[in-house]
């Protein structure tokens, strides 16, 4: 009896201790304010963990209902919820959207509480979220992404909405740079490129053909610019949306570090992270395990 007892104790302590990167198959949930805008920051990375055997959900704390200039409100959130559900079967993800109000969103407790639920639900491994960016940007990215800061540590706490088993485990927490956030200076922690999946990503903007196409259109005055057909379209996507596809220098370098000088400057499509301060540190064998393009032949010992 005291030997059963010793051994289930071992396997507690094991349990509690070990790593997020314990299974074969990780979860990794990417929480942003708006549909689509996970697939804009991370469509390419989120395709390549769904290929690498990986669960992946895509959260939107906000149902877009702003999104259109001619639509009601109520039409174009029903119209953004079957896109997201379109873009989520293109990556291979899943996917929910929350019934808060676009350019509603605030930093409360009830939307906290929402974060660290939906991360305890999907037993997260890993997190991606907006980086706040304070004295700008939009304010429900910088609610959705202050939300999961202040959520990360509570989502491994029991006494914290008990009703929800906690976290056993430390996640990975990751920020992703939006079209606001991106433009400041900064340095890359991770770059994974996406040459292999950028098909995937513009086809899940393709997708969410209401912003793609009509509302961003419209917002830069070159709604007559929008062509017809899939191979005129990927172009056009690919120019309007240069910001979310292409590599900046630091990206570059990080590329180059990692893969060395020929195979890093050969990439043409990356997306990049950032570790926070609150996160996990990853060690190097935990980024191949879960990202198996970082894996290459040519890769530097780094």
């Amino acid at each position: 009896m005291r030997l059963c007892l010793l051994l289930l104790f071992t396997l507690l302590v094991m349990t509690l201790s070990a790593p997020a990167f314990g299974g074969d198959t990780l979860n990794v949930i990417v929480i942003v304010a708006h549909p689509d805008e996970a697939e804009e920051y991370a469509g390419g990375t989120a395709a390549l963990l769904v290929e690498a055997g990986h669960r992946v959900k895509f959260l939107s704390m906000t149902n877009g209902d702003v999104g259109h200039w001619k639509m009601t409100k109520e039409e174009i959130a029903r119209r953004r919820h079957a896109e997201a559900l379109s873009a989520g079967k293109i990556l291979g993800v899943s996917y929910e959207i929350l019934p808060y109000h676009d350019g509603e969103l605030e930093n409360s407790v009830e939307v906290r509480k929402r974060v660290v639920k939906a991360i305890r639900e999907w037993n997260a491994d890993m997190v991606l979220s907006i980086k706040p960016m304070f004295g700008g940007g939009h304010p429900d990215e910088m609610a959705s992404g202050i939300a999961v800061q202040q959520g990360a540590g509570l989502a491994s706490a029991p006494l914290f909405m008990p009703e929800v088993p906690a976290l056993r485990k430390r996640p990975i927490f990751l920020y992703m740079r939006d079209y606001y956030s991106n433009v400041f200076p900064h340095t890359p922690d991770i770059v994974i490129p996406i040459d292999r999946t950028i098909e995937k990503k513009l086809l899940s903007f393709d997708a969410h053909a209401s912003q793609f196409y009509e509302f961003t259109p419209w917002q830069k005055g070159i709604l007559n610019e929008v062509p017809e057909g899939w191979e005129e379209r990927k172009k056009f996507l690919l120019k309007q949306n240069q910001e979310d596809v292409a590599i900046s220098e630091e990206m570059r370098a990080w590329l180059i570090n990692w893969y060395g000088e020929e195979k890093g400057k050969s990439f043409r499509y990356a997306e990049e992270f950032e570790l926070p301060h609150f996160s996990r540190k990853p060690a190097k064998e935990e980024l191949l395990r879960l990202f198996p393009v970082l894996k290459a032949e040519e890769a530097q010992k780094r």
